[in-house]
């Protein structure tokens, strides 16, 4: 197969060097266009080193209510059987990545968006926690995110997901996006 190159990856790779967005898609959705896609991914990916961190994003497209003010690409649902059909597509689509690398990449950030990644259950946190091990370098120096639904109680899931630092702590961020909550 024939991939024509559209894009400079160096030039694009240079560009991105410094601190951007964390969970935003990139490029910026008024941004998309036609030539954008596999082929881009194969091209970005082929310009990888080895050493250097990747940011990781997993968007979980379901609620179990909607939030008035919510602006994402998500579903609502009161089954579960539909997040667990996409969290096998998922883990297929993570180990697919991981192989095609040839290498494990250092995850330097992993953040789970949505929708609410809250609706996961505990078992398919750890599921998806051990397909990012396996095709990821996931260590005391990955930083872990998650949105969490406004309404929803708070169980710590990502030990699942991440590792202890030597002093067996790991670093936990909140982002309460302006709710009156208590933690």
């Amino acid at each position: 197969m024939n991939l024509a190159v559209k894009h400079d990856v160096t030039a694009l790779l240079s560009q991105r060097g410094g601190a951007v967005p964390r969970y935003t898609s990139y490029p910026t959705a008024p941004h998309f266009e036609a030539g954008l896609g596999p082929a881009m991914q194969a091209e970005l990916c082929a310009a990888l080193d080895e050493t250097d961190p990747v940011s990781v994003y997993l968007h979980v497209p379901f609620c179990d209510r909607l939030c008035w003010f919510c602006g994402c690409n998500t579903k609502h649902t009161l089954k579960y059987e539909p997040v667990r059909t996409y969290v096998d597509a998922l883990l297929d689509e993570i180990a697919g990545f991981g192989k095609s690398l040839g290498f494990r990449p250092r995850a330097g950030q992993v953040h789970f968006g949505g929708g609410s990644p809250s609706i996961l259950s505990a078992g398919d946190m750890g599921r998806i926690g051990a397909a990012l091990r396996e095709a990821f370098v996931v260590g005391p120096q990955t930083e872990i995110s998650v949105e969490i639904d406004p309404g929803k109680t708070l169980e710590i899931r990502l030990l699942t997901v991440g590792e202890t630092d030597d002093a067996g702590e790991a670093k936990v961020f909140f982002e309460l996006n302006g709710q009156p909550r208590s933690v």
